[in-house]
């Protein structure tokens, strides 16, 4: 193992506005349970990287050579680039940071017992979908991160993390083809997989595949409707805007004269099991829950480089590379409907379930999604499925969500590289371009 006592004398023999080290390793596991059979993947990898700031120049470089004489050259290295790309950056003060934090887990992984719960779970979507079944894979991953991280200004943090993801995807043959999928997990150890209610969560992907394998392709071109958003729609609206509200990249003039309601985006790394938690950031700042979007007005995510006097960093993500402002555990906060309740006061619209694809354009707004599948409401009831269905809206169209459950949920992603989760409650849009 590296002395840090020597990387910390590196650091006080540098002439350079402000250096840091970081000490990243990473064990990665997975089992997965695919057309009768498992695959079993283990890969372990550690890095040191070094990090310069020079006349507002930054250079970065990383390595898997752990010798020291050879760090002290990266070290001279990354001084060398921060020096050619010289710029007018400069780092917010902050406070010093300084000790250790291991987020806990309760239940170690075993892999007979992994592969048996993987064999479980597989039977009971075959015995519900019974000849309708085609295949199905089931993925259970799991993540040891250990970070050390010191800095010329004083800061030396330590932190351990644990990540737990389990992927389902189900394939059927009705009518025609029809599939499902979901993505659960957390921060934490194999508890995580064991406390969710597995008996209600294959049920719906058992009956959302059906409908799948039974929808109509949409005939919509462009009508507004009443749309409803699962979780996972909220999510990756929620997950989208936070990229507008990244201060590198973000324009006052696309949320100007917002009037949002009730609607509040939060990113919170402080969440317990968050798959996207953290103690400190990468710049070693200590995590901070912040409300973004809410009628109270706008906040943006910040790194040292991004903020100015009175802004709060605490959003850097960037190990490899200079840091950038990114999200944690992004989602809707949720308010006080009934999910019964919203679609009792839908007489018509549209309904959706999981998510393929979420874009927005952060030169103008524009925000596209596209739901695993799409319900139509008739008469405040689902009537049909639908497959093949767009939502096309604005930034502005945030304005029109006018009914927002109580209960709300986070599913893991992965964002850039780095882990995060986005989630919240159903919500009702009151109009949007539908196709």
């Amino acid at each position: 193992m590296i002395d840090i006592d020597k990387l910390t004398n590196i650091l006080n023999e540098s002439s350079v506005d402000y250096a840091d080290f970081r000490i990243f390793k990473q064990k990665d596991f997975e089992v997965a349970l695919r057309c009768e059979s498992f695959d079993i993947y283990e890969h372990s990898s550690k890095s040191i990287i070094c990090r310069a700031m020079v006349d507002g120049g930054y250079g970065v470089v990383s390595t898997d050579n752990f010798d020291m004489d050879y760090v002290k050259q990266m070290h001279k290295l990354a001084i060398k680039q921060a020096k050619i790309c010289k710029s007018n950056a400069n780092l917010i003060p902050i406070n010093v940071e300084r000790g250790e934090f291991e987020h806990p887990i309760k239940k170690e992984l075993e892999i007979n017992e992994v592969c048996g719960f993987l064999r479980d779970i597989e039977k009971k979507i075959k015995d519900l979908l019974a000849q309708f079944y085609t295949r199905s894979e089931l993925i259970l991953s799991y993540h040891d991160l250990e970070s050390n991280f010191i800095s010329s200004e004083g800061t030396y943090v330590k932190e351990c993390k644990h990540l737990i993801e389990m992927i389902i995807y189900i394939l059927v043959k009705d009518y025609a083809q029809g599939y499902s999928s979901k993505i659960i997990g957390g921060m934490g150890g194999y508890e995580i997989i064991l406390q969710q209610s597995w008996d209600e969560i294959i049920e719906g992907l058992v009956k959302r595949a059906k409908s799948s394998s039974k929808a109509s392709s949409s005939k919509f071109n462009g009508e507004k409707l009443k749309v409803i958003l699962d979780y996972e729609g909220a999510g990756a609206i929620a997950h989208e805007v936070a990229h507008m509200l990244e201060a590198d990249i973000y324009q006052r003039k696309l949320f100007a004269n917002f009037n949002l309601n009730d609607l509040e985006i939060i990113d919170d790394p402080t969440l317990i099991n968050g798959y996207g938690s953290f103690y400190w950031d990468d710049e070693g700042v200590k995590s901070l829950r912040k409300c973004l979007i809410s009628k109270d007005g706008i906040n943006l995510l910040h790194t040292r480089l991004t903020a100015k006097i009175g802004e709060v960093a605490g959003n850097a993500h960037g190990i490899t590379h200079k840091p950038r402002p990114m999200m944690s555990n992004i989602f809707i906060k949720p308010s006080d409907w009934k999910f019964k309740e919203i679609f009792e006061e839908t007489k018509y619209g549209i309904f959706t379930e999981g998510i393929i694809r979420a874009e927005i354009d952060a030169t103008n707004g524009r925000i596209e999604i596209i739901p695993e599948i799409a319900y139509l409401i008739e008469g405040r009831r689902i009537t049909k499925p639908i497959k093949n269905f767009r939502i096309i809206g604005n930034i502005e169209d945030l304005q029109k969500i006018d009914a927002i459950s109580e209960e709300y949920f986070l599913r893991p992603n992965v964002e850039k590289g780095y882990p995060i989760s986005e989630g919240g409650p159903y919500i009702r849009i009151n109009g949007i371009n539908c196709y």
